[in-house]
């Protein structure tokens, strides 16, 4: 994944691309984040299943970040 960190949130980063499985010369072209040190990537892993509930609850924090909406 790559991305920008959101000011003011410690480690909260807004994702603006997200490859599966990128080869290690993809990674170093396309997934840089500034602030993470050259070949140190941000991931996932897994499948995460969330009921409506959760997700509102995500979604109303999100509003309350102003520089997220």
């Amino acid at each position: 994944m790559a991305g920008r960190r959101i000011s003011g949130h410690t480690g909260v980063y807004r994702v603006e691309t997200v490859i599966e499985k990128p080869t290690p010369t993809e990674a170093e072209q396309r997934l840089m984040v500034p602030g993470i040190r050259a070949g140190y990537y941000l991931c996932f892993f897994g499948t995460h299943v969330f009921t409506p509930t959760v997700m509102e609850l995500l979604g109303r924090m999100l509003e309350a970040i102003p520089s997220v909406s």
